[in-house]
This record gives structure tokens, C-alpha cells and sequence, in this order.
């Protein structure tokens, strides 16, 4: 819950109903507007703040990404 809130805190949309959420993982949207480097910002959560995310496949390619809830990254 907390991840939900502070995504939406910060100005995200959530890519899921709030009926349909996982308490496994958060698929959240990029933003339409941003310039990203999709693999820099990954790499970047993972190096500095220990927060695993996955990039999306077809239609979602570079739309949505996705948080994990379980378990440390390694």
C-alpha cells in the first residue's frame, strides 16, 4: 500500500483498478510527456534505493513499469 500511495503521491498513475491490485506487484504508467532512458532509470532504483523493477512487453513497451513486493534484490 504504501508503494500505491507514494506513486501516487509523487504523480503516477497506477496501471491497475484499485479492486484489481496485487499485493505482489505495482504496474505503474510513465509519464507520456517524459524523455526517459528506461534502462538507466531500472538500473538507477536498483543501485541507490534496492527497488526492483521490470520494464513491460509489446503494446506496454516503454508505457508501464512494474514494482516487485516480495522478497531483497540481490
Amino acid at each position: 500500500a504504501h508503494c500505491r500511495r507514494e506513486a501516487k503521491r509523487l504523480g503516477y498513475r497506477l496501471f491497475a483498478d484499485d479492486q484489481c491490485l496485487s499485493p505482489t506487484v505495482t504496474a505503474v504508467w510513465l509519464p507520456d510527456d517524459a524523455a526517459l532512458d528506461w534502462p538507466a532509470i531500472a538500473q538507477r532504483l536498483r543501485a541507490d534505493h534496492n527497488i526492483v523493477v521490470g520494464g513491460n512487453y509489446g503494446p506496454l513497451k516503454n508505457k508501464v513499469f512494474r514494482i516487485g513486493h516480495m522478497g531483497l534484490a540481490q
